[in-house]
């Protein structure tokens, strides 16, 4: 079976692609946090939903997700 694309909850905006990009890049609640100015129970909620939607089983799946569909490449990579 094969498993939906990646898609944030708002497709097409800005905030829905910048959300699914640091999830997809591997970064800590506290880092998103800091890099998108949102409270620690906001990232929690969409990183719950994202798994949720995409039924994936952790942040590790999503990051391979990710990749596998075209969101993050290596130039996403830091350093």
């Amino acid at each position: 079976m094969a498993l939906p694309t990646f898609a944030p909850s708002r497709p097409g905006t800005r905030v829905g692609v910048t959300r699914g990009k640091v999830l997809a890049r591997g970064r800590s609640n506290g880092e998103i946090c800091a890099e998108l100015m949102l409270s620690e129970n906001t990232v929690r909620s969409h990183v719950r939903a994202v798994l949720q939607k995409l039924d994936l089983r952790d942040r590790v799946h999503a990051v391979i997700h990710a990749y596998e569909n075209g969101l993050v490449g290596r130039s996403d990579l830091p350093g």
